[in-house]
C-alpha cells in the first residue's frame, strides 16, 4: 500500500534511516532543514510556497520530495540556494522502489491539478534521471543540460601534477617563484565546519561579494551584503556544518583566495560551492596555489579521491587535470 501525504515546510523529525549511496550531502536531514528555513527569501518572489511530499510504502518511508509549489507547478527546492546536487530522497532500503514511488507520486500530483514538475541538477548517473529516461509516461520532457568539471585525483600528488600540461606546471612554479621574490608571506590553512574564526568567515564572504562584481559586474547592495554574511544558507551552515570544510590561501596576512564546500562521504569528494580570488594577487595566480596546496593536502591528510568543482568549465578547472560531466534541468509538462 502506497500513502502520498504533504506538509509545510520540511520534516519536523529526521529521517531515521540510512540514505541511499546515490544521495550526497545535500539530501541530508540537517542541510535539508538549513535550507527550508531560508526559503521564504526565495519563494515569495517566485509566488510559491514550500512543502514536502512524502511517499510511504507498506506504512515505511520510502520518498521525501521538497518542492516549490506554486498554481499548477512546482519545482525541486534548493536551486538558488547555492546547493550543488537535486534529487527526490530516497533510503538504502527503497532504492528498488523509487520507479514504483515516484511514478506514484507525479500520478497523485497530476490528479491535484499539478501540470508542470521541474526537477533541476539532476546529475545523469542517479534513478531520478534514469526513471525520466526510461519509465516516465503520461509527461512531455524538455532535457536542458549543462557542463560540470571535477578532478579525480590519482593515487599521489606526484602522479596528478605530472598529469598537467608543461604549461600548467611551468605556470604554478612561477606563482611560487613569483612569491618568494617578492618576499611574501603565504600560508595555506584548512578549516573544517566549526573550526573556522568567525573573523575568517567574514573576510573570505567579502572576498566572494568582490569577486562576483568585478567578473560579472554585478552591483551588491548594502542589503545583499549583510544577507550574504550572516543570513544566506550557505554562510550559515557552513560555518558550523561538520561537513563542510573551507580552504584558505592567505598572502601577507591577507586572503588571497579560498574555497568553500562540503565533504560528500558517499563519493569520498569534496564538492566546491565557493571559489574565489582576490583580484590584487593575481600575480600570484592564487587559485592555481589554492588547489594545488589543497590537493596536496588530501593526499596527506584525507580520503578524497575527487575535488568536484561543480558547474561551469572555465580554463582553470580544465588546466587542473579536470573532466566534464553533466547535469539536467528535467522541464515535465503533463501530456493532453
Amino acid at each position: 500500500m502506497i500513502l502520498i501525504e504533504k506538509q509545510r515546510g520540511f520534516l519536523s523529525d529526521t529521517y531515521d534511516k540510512d540514505l541511499s549511496k546515490e544521495m550526497t550531502v545535500f539530501q541530508t536531514f540537517r542541510l535539508q532543514k538549513e535550507m527550508f528555513r531560508n526559503m521564504p527569501f526565495y519563494s515569495i518572489p517566485k509566488r510559491m510556497r514550500a512543502r514536502t511530499y512524502t511517499v510511504k510504502y507498506d506504512d515505511r518511508l520510502s520518498l521525501v520530495f521538497p518542492v516549490l509549489e506554486g498554481k499548477n507547478k512546482i519545482e525541486i527546492a534548493g536551486e538558488t540556494q547555492g546547493t550543488s546536487y537535486l534529487m527526490p530522497i530516497y533510503f538504502s532500503d527503497s532504492e528498488k522502489l523509487f520507479d514504483v514511488c515516484f511514478g506514484r507520486l507525479l500520478d497523485y500530483l497530476s490528479d491535484k491539478g499539478i501540470t508542470e514538475v521541474k526537477l533541476l541538477k539532476i546529475p545523469e548517473n542517479c534513478r531520478t534521471y534514469r526513471f525520466v529516461e526510461n519509465s516516465l509516461s503520461g509527461w512531455k520532457v524538455q532535457k536542458k543540460p549543462y557542463e560540470n568539471v571535477k578532478i579525480i585525483l590519482p593515487k599521489s600528488y606526484d602522479e596528478w601534477f605530472a598529469s598537467l600540461s608543461k604549461s600548467v606546471r611551468q605556470n604554478i612554479r612561477t606563482a611560487y617563484n613569483r612569491l618568494s621574490s617578492d618576499s611574501c608571506n603565504y600560508k595555506a590553512e584548512m578549516f573544517r565546519g566549526g573550526e573556522i574564526p568567525a573573523s575568517t568567515m567574514r573576510k573570505m564572504v567579502g572576498v566572494y561579494n568582490n569577486r562576483h562584481i568585478s567578473r560579472y559586474g554585478v552591483k551588491t547592495t548594502l542589503l545583499k551584503k549583510f544577507y550574504l554574511q550572516y543570513i544566506d544558507f550557505c554562510t550559515r551552515d557552513m560555518k558550523n556544518n561538520p561537513d563542510a570544510l573551507h580552504f584558505v590561501l592567505t598572502v601577507n596576512g591577507e586572503i588571497a583566495s579560498f574555497f568553500s564546500g562540503y565533504i560528500d562521504k558517499n563519493t569520498e569528494s569534496v564538492i566546491v560551492l565557493r571559489l574565489s580570488i582576490n583580484q590584487k594577487y593575481s600575480r600570484y595566480s592564487p587559485g592555481y596555489v589554492l588547489l594545488n596546496e589543497a590537493i596536496k593536502s588530501f593526499f596527506q591528510n584525507s580520503t578524497v579521491k575527487c575535488v568536484d568543482l561543480t558547474a561551469g568549465t572555465e580554463k582553470y578547472k580544465l588546466d587542473l587535470g579536470g573532466t566534464v560531466y553533466m547535469k539536467y534541468t528535467l522541464h515535465l509538462t503533463k501530456a493532453n
